[in-house]
């Protein structure tokens, strides 16, 4: 695309020839997907060394059934969903299906302090939460005890939590196959819930680094979202139908820009590794035609890579040391 056009898509209007408008939203790109591909693989995740695979049907029904199960728990436009978890398709099905209701997810990192929690949760004042698994359902439990107004509780893996009595937990397949009950008992709920968010509704509220104070939160439209995704598109940064790898923190705004954003809109096949230690491993069984990251994650790659060939044969040696500078 020329370089030109960026001016159109800084003022907020559709760029011809892009693979996606700005004047629309994720979850009707998501229905889009859907409609036109329905059994290509939108998402992969590996668990116990099988990948699992979603297609494009299979994350639409999973973001509406979620959508439909949480309001039925009471969730309102409004409300935000305090999310904490690794890269999950069930955590980022739940983070979109608030977002049909007029709600947006807060997204913590997995290691944050309770005290760093308790800073989202005042600021977004979430009434329901998303957790991974048990570490972190016990994140918030130990949150209720300090602050009020955290009532629900929604975990994606039940392991260790069965005999938890504390009130206000559900289990995520629980609340799907809510979603699931009333979407086949009310015709015309599927597409009421895509049709409701609009172009400048929030989509996500994200916090900052918090390098010099308290971390400042900064809610972000779907109009912001699918700019930032037209331009880096515009620009050469990727194209569509690329496989990328989620494996960032889902608080860090690269991870909702490219997994979800760039994702939806321009038709990704996002592959998720079993943990952040198999991430090279995974990468070698499905490789990625596109990989982004901070500086950090390169520098430990490098690293990596380094340490391995130092103590690799005298051979696999010189070859490295022959051709990593050409």
């Amino acid at each position: 695309m020329a370089l030109e056009n960026k001016a159109v898509i800084f003022s907020g209007g559709d760029v011809t020839g892009a693979p996606f408008p700005i004047t629309t939203t994720l979850c009707r790109l998501l229905a889009r997907n859907a409609r036109k591909w329905p059994d290509r693989v939108a998402m992969r995740e590996k668990d116990l060394g099988i990948w699992n695979e979603f297609t494009w049907r299979d994350y639409l029904h999973e973001t509406v059934a979620f959508a439909a199960g949480i309001e039925h728990l009471g969730f309102n436009p409004g409300d935000s969903l305090l999310t904490l978890g690794d890269s999950r398709p069930q955590i980022y099905f739940g983070m979109l299906g608030v977002g049909l209701l007029g709600g947006f997810p807060a997204p913590v990192f997995p290691d944050s302090t309770p005290r760093e929690i308790i800073h989202v949760f005042k600021d977004c004042k979430a009434r329901f939460a998303l957790a991974e698994d048990q570490e972190q359902v016990d994140k918030l439990l130990d949150l209720r005890e300090q602050v009020e107004g955290l009532e629900t509780i929604i975990y994606k893996d039940p392991r260790g939590i069965s005999a938890y009595q504390e009130p206000g937990l559900f289990y995520y397949q629980d609340v799907k196959a809510e979603g699931e009950k009333r979407l086949k008992e009310e015709p015309g709920l599927e597409q009421a819930l895509i049709e409701r968010p609009k172009p400048d509704d929030a989509v996500i509220f994200l916090h900052s680094s918090g390098t010099t104070g308290e971390p400042k939160g900064m809610i972000f439209k779907h109009r912001h979202m699918l700019a930032g995704a037209l331009n880096a598109w515009a620009a050469g940064s990727f194209k569509e139908g690329e496989v990328a790898m989620a494996y960032l923190p889902i608080a860090w705004i690269g991870d909702f820009a490219f997994t979800i954003t760039a994702g939806i809109s321009c038709c990704f096949t996002i592959n998720i590794p079993e943990k952040q230690e198999t991430l090279l491993q995974d990468m070698r069984e499905i490789p990625p035609t596109y990989f982004g990251g901070p500086p950090r994650v390169w520098e430990n790659m490098l690293t990596t890579i380094q340490v391995r060939m130092e103590e690799s044969t005298p051979f696999k040696r010189w070859l490295y040391n022959y051709f990593i500078p050409r």
